[in-house]
């Protein structure tokens, strides 16, 4: 096997439990992998301000750690917050792509800003405050209004989007999926008669956000494993060298992962490193 040297872990479903906290275990074992040498990079679908307690937990504050965030649109160093990389969409698809949401009517859309967004902020464009998952999702920063700021989107002006959430009934949001789904990179995950999306643009993923960190230090995917559980991980679980899915991912999850670990609930990435790397 070749020799391991970074290490990527997805946060929600994967190092959090379904509590949302990281077990004591996990953490020290995911902080045990400086001693061997082995860069931890933690790679998400959150925007980096809500990071940065999990990466000050883990003890990510080096010069040379970073984060891979919003699903690969997002690569920025933990302690200095240069951005190593950043995506933006094409303003014209942008315009087209809000123009589909209100054609299809679809109950939610956040997008995250990319120039006014870091460790200590965000700002967000939304359709509207008054569907249920936009209220959701601002209602856990009401304590920090000053440091998140959402705005009513409109297309008569320009703002760098990097990540757009949508959310709706699947038998709309299939519709939109058909349409689009040969022009960006699209995740989708069905709870039910709803289904989320998470976006970026054509190619930009977590894979193609790590392949950045690895680039600079002269890394190939095969020195790269990777853990995760959804549908936003599949590309990195198929790129890295090798690709580990926790037993609570779905079925074609698994099925493209080269080992498949205990769930989020029962340290499944402590588990494999304990005996793959740390053999």
């Amino acid at each position: 096997m070749t020799e391991i040297k970074l290490i990527a872990v997805d946060l929600d479903g994967t190092a959090l439990n379904s509590t949302g906290e990281m077990s004591p275990h996990t953490l020290e074992v995911l902080q045990g992998l400086a001693a061997k040498d082995i860069k931890l990079v933690i790679a998400t679908g959150r925007p980096l301000y809500q990071t940065k307690h999990i990466v000050t937990n883990l003890g990510l504050t080096d010069k040379n750690d970073f984060t891979v965030s919003l699903n690969g649109s997002v690569v920025a160093n933990n302690a200095t917050e240069e951005i190593l990389f950043c995506d933006y969409f094409d303003q014209q698809l942008l315009r087209e792509l809000y123009a589909d949401v209100l054609a299809f009517d679809l109950d939610t859309l956040i997008m995250f800003d990319a120039d006014h967004s870091s460790f200590n902020k965000m700002l967000l464009h939304c359709k509207g405050f008054e569907d249920k998952m936009t209220k959701h999702y601002l209602s856990s920063f009401t304590e920090v209004q000053d440091e998140v700021t959402a705005c009513l989107y409109t297309n008569n002006f320009k703002v760098n989007v990097n990540k757009i959430y949508i959310s709706s009934y699947t038998s709309d949001i299939n519709r939109f999926v058909a349409k689009w789904k040969d022009k960006i990179e699209i995740s989708q995950e069905i709870r039910g008669d709803r289904s989320a999306l998470e976006i970026t643009s054509r190619n930009i993923n977590k894979a193609s956000g790590i392949a950045q960190i690895c680039q600079k230090y002269r890394l190939t995917a095969k020195n790269v494993m990777a853990f995760g559980n959804e549908h936003n991980d599949v590309a990195m679980l198929q790129w890295a060298g090798i690709g580990v899915a926790m037993g609570n991912a779905p079925d074609d999850v698994k099925a493209i992962a080269n080992l498949v670990t205990d769930d989020n609930d029962h340290d499944g990435i402590a588990k494999v490193i304990e005996t793959v790397v740390f053999e």
